[in-house]
């Protein structure tokens, strides 16, 4: 586990990887910056072993978090050693053998988040799943099937993907190399890809300018906001509230740049949501642009009919006592932010109880907030994050607690049955459950616990939950449900022992295989195989034995027919050679005379 550090602001962290591997030579150390990320690590080689990823203490290591403390990095490892029994046979060949394969563990998820009904995961080996909706290919898998259990994404393997983002009906991955890929939905060229064409499978986002480099993408409905290495502000798809944030009202297919307010000289984070968007500068304030028919920009001096749009970035007023804004998000037609003193505020529509500020109906409608407004977290409660998609949010306080309020359908904000909820309510989770991340859908919440585990609660009408729940079920209780994972699926396409392929029989957790003749010595076993589809290196099983004279294994019976008559002949031989000791012995007998007492 990480440890707390009194480090201070200007120093490094030292961030301590052991790899798992005998000896010293298996631990290394880099420094990190305060707020800086760990490099990626190159993934480390054992024999027979296959690496399952960085772990911190019990958690699997998410490379994209910031770094706040001196670490400590292990390498987890799985057996992949084949056994074969019995390991000899008779030069005739003909032995039944029985060939294992080694149980290997799923790779855990780093990373997890949410669309509006469909959700990306990143595993420890830079591997992306998806499952849920998948009407616009927005799962990745070449097909508009919704799929209700963690599918992988096969036409990323040959990338090693460190980041995976959901937008709304759309995917994006970074890989290693620095190249990103989209898929789903782009009615509005919304994927950067240079078409309006719904993809199937991951494409290269390629409409950047010449030198750009993508560094991350804030995913809206219909539009894309991006930063890239030099810290400049992108925006591409549909701008019909202006909310590309670059003076006009007009879609774009290609990136255009986000203008900067007189005095910033970029932007460190932005937030796409329906028809506004955020900026959080470097001078530390909060620009929003795009439509405020709902108040959802947070300046109470701009208009807010319903259609009154900024197409320029304009300053979001703070709340009293707050100096600036650590985190904020555009959603539907409302906005959500944590204040640097770790409260959550909210402004926009509040029809649906998405402030949390209490207010009910009937007798009145709630009322909208045009500036942002304190949502009635318990006391003493503070955040550093917050998740939502839809009308409703959900946020993991520093104590370990996870709140949620707003619209509440199939229980996927907060549990229960209720249909919305005015304030923020704990979540009730399984004894000895802590968590650690969650995202949020439109009606689903999937958590990551401190152990690696995976939960979801919410509407599965899509498969959305990635559980053995039915499709167009859920789990509306308070209780979430555990998405299964398993075991590596291993598949042997080829065994040869020596130079000659042998045929596999499989039966139930291994298979059967019959000896092949072969001169006496020994040989070498060669098993290819796959490990979830995925070709692995070749497994050699040395020191496989032929022998002329073959004795069977203890209390078996024999099973060659040559054995059995070798054994035969023995028994033979050893009868004849006893009657014709005892013949002997009683020829001379008979011919010594009686000796007298």
């Amino acid at each position: 586990m990480a440890n707390q550090s009194s480090v201070g602001p200007q120093a490094q962290y030292t961030v301590t990887f052991n790899d798992g591997n005998d000896g010293n030579d298996g631990i290394y150390r880099i420094s990190v910056d305060p707020g800086k990320t760990v490099p990626l690590q190159p993934i480390p080689q054992k024999d027979n072993s296959r690496f399952l990823g960085w772990y911190n203490g019990t958690l699997p290591y998410d490379f994209t978090q910031p770094v706040n403390s001196h670490l400590t990095l292990t390498g987890k490892w799985a057996d992949t050693k084949f056994t074969l029994d019995p390991m000899r046979s008779p030069v005739e060949g003909g032995k039944l053998l029985t060939l294992t394969p080694p149980t290997i563990p799923a790779t855990q998820f780093q990373q997890i988040t949410a669309g509006r009904y469909h959700m990306l995961a990143l595993d420890t080996l830079g591997r992306v799943y998806a499952w849920g909706r998948n009407d616009a290919g927005q799962i990745g898998d070449g097909t508009t099937t919704d799929r209700a259990k963690p599918t992988l994404v096969t036409s990323l393997l040959s990338k090693r993907i460190t980041k995976v983002v959901a937008g709304p009906n759309d995917s994006f991955a970074f890989a290693e190399d620095g190249s990103v890929y989209a898929w789903g939905a782009n009615e509005k060229g919304q994927l950067g890809v240079g078409s309006s064409n719904d993809l199937s499978t991951p494409t290269p986002v390629n409409s950047m300018p010449t030198g750009a480099r993508i560094t991350d993408i804030f995913p809206g409905d219909k539009y894309t906001l991006a930063l890239d290495s030099d810290g400049v502000a992108w925006a591409w798809g549909m701008n019909d509230a202006g909310q590309l944030g670059n003076g006009n009202a007009t879609d774009q297919t290609t990136p255009v740049r986000i203008q900067l307010p007189p005095g910033v000289s970029q932007y460190v984070s932005l937030s796409a949501g329906t028809s506004h968007s955020f900026g959080i500068t470097d001078d530390g304030n909060t620009y929003a642009w795009g439509w405020n028919g709902m108040q959802q920009l947070g300046n109470a001096s701009f208009p807010s009919n319903r259609g009154s749009v900024s197409t320029t970035p304009i300053k979001v007023d703070l709340p009293p006592g707050v100096s600036y804004l650590s985190e904020v998000f555009a959603i539907a037609d409302w906005s959500v932010a944590i204040g640097n003193d770790g409260r959550i505020y909210g402004w926009g529509y509040n029809g649906d109880n998405e402030i949390g500020d209490g207010t009910t109906a009937p007798p009145t409608p709630i009322p909208n907030r045009n500036t942002p407004t304190l949502t009635q977290t318990p006391p003493g409660e503070t955040f550093d994050h917050i998740y939502t998609m839809g009308d409703g949010a959900a946020a993991l306080s520093k104590s370990g607690n996870i709140y949620s309020w707003g619209y509440n359908p199939y229980g996927g904000v907060c549990g229960g049955t209720q249909p919305q909820q005015a304030t923020p309510i704990q979540m009730n989770l399984p004894a000895n459950v802590h968590p650690n991340k969650v995202t949020f859908g439109w009606e689903q919440t999937v958590m990551q616990d401190t152990e690696g585990r995976i939960w979801s609660w919410g509407s599965n009408r899509f498969g959305q939950l990635g559980t053995d729940a039915p499709m167009g079920a859920g789990q509306s209780s308070a209780t979430p449900v555990q998405i299964p994972t398993g075991q590596e699926k291993v598949n042997v396409t080829q065994l040869t022992i020596d130079t000659i392929p042998v045929t596999l029989t499989p039966v139930a957790d291994h298979w059967q295989l019959e000896s092949p003749p072969h001169d006496e010595g020994e040989t070498n076993v060669t098993i290819t195989w796959t490990l979830s589809g995925e070709q692995q290196d070749d497994s050699i099983i040395e020191h496989f034995i032929y022998e002329s004279f073959y004795m069977p294994d203890a209390g078996a019976l024999p099973v060659r027919r040559r054995l059995g008559g070798s054994l035969l002949v023995l028994s033979l031989f050893a009868a004849l050679a006893c009657t014709l000791y005892q013949l002997a012995r009683a020829r001379r007998s008979s011919s010594c005379p009686p000796q007298s007492v």
